[in-house]
């Protein structure tokens, strides 16, 4: 198993990269601290149908992961669902940054 190499990066200790999940959670939550009230609404728009959407897929991942699980080669049923974390790792990273780089854009000159 394994995770994006965005999570692996280290993030305060090196300084700034956009290849690190700790800056971009990090800049969102900073972001988003200064105006909440307002941009809660924004955070919610994005958010909230991304958190539906991997509840209402977890039946189906589950029963994938059963159907491919064998005791005596369980690779398989390994690489489904690390690749499908992976995916979802990456995918809310990119909403993270497209999210962040909106708020600024909207709120700007308004902190």
């Amino acid at each position: 198993t394994d995770i994006p190499e965005r999570y692996k990066t280290p993030g305060r200790p090196n300084g700034f990269t956009s290849q690190s999940a700790w800056w971009v959670f990090n800049r969102l939550g900073t972001l988003t601290a200064q105006r909440w009230g307002d941009m809660r609404h924004d955070v919610e728009a994005v958010w909230n149908p991304l958190q539906q959407e991997v509840l209402n897929m977890q039946n189906e991942v589950d029963n994938k992961a059963q159907e491919l699980y064998n005791p005596k080669k369980p690779q398989k049923t390994i690489e489904y669902l690390t690749g499908h974390t992976n995916e979802w790792g990456n995918k809310v990273i990119d909403k993270a940054w497209e999210l962040g780089d909106y708020l600024w854009t909207k709120y700007d000159e308004k902190f």
